[in-house]
């Protein structure tokens, strides 16, 4: 996986988590605040992973480019 996946990943976790949150308060509901508060922590777990593995990509070499290639 790629650090642009993790953070794909968080962004669609704090989404759901927002949404969640709005329907638990619209309808009272306890579990769906819990819901929501998870998929919020399981969001700012992603962000490491995200970060790290972004930063192992930026150190890669980079094989240089023949001038024949294209």
């Amino acid at each position: 996986m790629s650090g642009f996946t993790f953070l794909v990943l968080a962004l669609v976790l704090l989404v759901g988590a927002a949404a969640t949150l709005a329907i638990g308060w619209l309808r009272a509901s306890e579990t769906l605040t819990y819901v929501s508060a998870a998929a919020s922590v399981a969001a700012g777990l992603c962000l490491p992973f995200a970060y790290a593995f972004s930063r192992a990509e930026a150190k890669r070499p980079v094989r240089p480019r023949d001038a024949d290639e294209f």
